[in-house]
């Protein structure tokens, strides 16, 4: 209780006087890194927690969320303002998540590209100067390798640049990656087929690695190339044969029984647009009839229509 009766009065007197707007351009222009203050039109400051943070996002902020546009055309800037009476050792993470919440939120709202938020720490606390780095990266056990991770391009296996005699010595996964490079491809199908025999065989992929594999290749290419590759597979693959042809087979199996299925749904189909149209013609000779001054049970005996569905199209 104690903790909270302190904590109170800073959370009360810092958003009410920072929840205007005069108030928040005088301390952004103050406090700022000139790179960024000298992009800012701060005629269009606004409050953007009422209106920009979503329920959920607002129960993780603590403190004020600003937006303003810039002075070279179309874009504009967050400011997220962060007070703290005490120091903590993770703040640089804490700002940067609170920063990627409202980056998040606003690409739910359409948006196509990340908007710069950036997060300022505000500290006024009994222990001085405020002790820790404000760089998100040193709350890493390893914040050398962590600042070269996350300030630098992230990543990337492009297999659809690396060439396959590259991809054939990636050991197991070697197979992986050749059949998501190929499966759109319609030409070097037996390069395909022989290369992924070879890595199969080499790095003794897991059973149910090949099977995956098999099952892939059934789902993306047509009949045809499917059953050269599994040919080959069958061929080349020592220790696999008897696991390839099991798989080829059910797989052949599965997709007659849904040919069948798909043939007799449309045979059905077929069928009931004919009763339907029978049932048509045969209202219509009624409701010609009904117009000539037949009688409804002459009507029925013609048309085999019950007396009570011919009174209906009266």
């Amino acid at each position: 209780m104690a903790t909270q009766s302190i904590v109170a009065p800073h959370d009360s007197t810092f958003k009410g006087f920072m929840s205007k707007v005069d108030n928040a351009r005088d301390f952004f222009e103050v406090h700022l890194p000139n790179r960024i203050k000298h992009l800012c039109n701060f005629d269009t400051l606004k409050l953007a927690s009422a209106s920009f943070v979503d329920k959920t996002l607002r129960s993780r902020f603590s403190d004020m969320l600003y937006s303003v546009q810039t002075l070279k055309g179309k874009g504009y800037f967050y400011f997220l303002v962060e007070h703290q009476s005490s120091p903590d050792k993770l703040m640089g993470w804490r700002l940067m998540h609170y920063a990627f919440c409202a980056m998040n939120q606003h690409l739910q709202q359409g948006h196509q590209t990340l908007p710069l938020v950036v997060p300022i720490l505000f500290y006024h606390g009994n222990q001085s100067p405020y002790p820790y780095s404000q760089s998100w990266t040193d709350c890493f056990e390893w914040s050398d390798l962590a600042h070269d991770l996350y300030c630098n391009p992230l990543p990337l296996v492009d297999v659809t640049v690396a060439s396959d005699d590259e991809l054939v010595n990636h050991r197991k996964v070697a197979a992986l990656e050749l059949v998501l490079k190929h499966s759109s491809l319609k030409d070097d199908l037996m390069v395909l087929s022989k290369r992924l025999a070879q890595v199969i065989h080499e790095n003794e992929n897991h059973r149910n690695d090949v099977i995956l594999i098999i099952n892939y290749l059934f789902s993306v290419m047509d009949t045809p190339t499917y059953k050269k590759i599994v040919k080959t597979l069958i061929e080349k693959t020592e220790g696999y044969q008897e696991t390839v042809m099991t798989i080829a087979d059910r797989l052949r199996n599965e997709g007659r029984e849904e040919e069948r299925m798909i043939s007799q749904q449309k045979l059905a189909n077929e069928r009931q647009h004919y009763q339907q149209q029978m049932v048509l013609n045969l209202q219509q000779q009624a409701v010609m009839s009904l117009k000539l001054g037949l009688s409804v049970d002459i009507i029925s005996q013609i048309t085999g229509l019950s007396p009570s569905d011919i009174h209906a199209l009266r």
